[in-house]
């Protein structure tokens, strides 16, 4: 696969950090263009994939919302919800400077609130935390 560095570039903003350097890593630099092995390129795609669609983060709430309204406790303690920040401040998937601050995962499209949810989980397999 050959893609210009001026594309990938251009998506550095949309992506986690280390994006470029990640990207570049798997591959050979020619002039203005990479080149990578189609088996890497097509990890890479999975991988830094932009998230769920709407249609999907929608569905993917209503489904939070129907697991946490029966829930008894309402959030999660400041303790564990600052080990979830940590865990996913350290995950590639992780945007802190998205949605304002709030952030979010390029993986399910959640921001920094579903990490005071205690029927959540990270969706990562396995995950980096999970359910109360």
């Amino acid at each position: 696969m050959k893609l210009a560095l001026s594309d990938i570039h251009a998506r550095v903003l949309a992506r986690p950090a280390g994006y470029y350097d990640h990207v570049c890593s798997f591959g050979t630099i020619n002039g203005t263009h990479l080149i990578l092995p189609d088996e890497d390129y097509r990890m890479l795609c999975e991988r830094y994939r932009h998230g769920p669609t709407t249609a999907e983060m929608a569905t993917n709430f209503v489904a939070a919302v129907a697991r946490w309204l029966p829930a008894k406790t309402r959030k999660v303690h400041s303790d564990q919800f600052c080990h979830r920040l940590a865990q996913c401040s350290a995950c590639p998937f992780w945007d802190g400077d998205a949605r304002g601050g709030w952030g979010k995962c390029h993986k399910c499209g959640c921001a920094r609130l579903k990490l005071w949810c205690p029927t959540e989980r990270c969706p990562l397999d396995p995950p980096k935390w999970v359910e109360t």
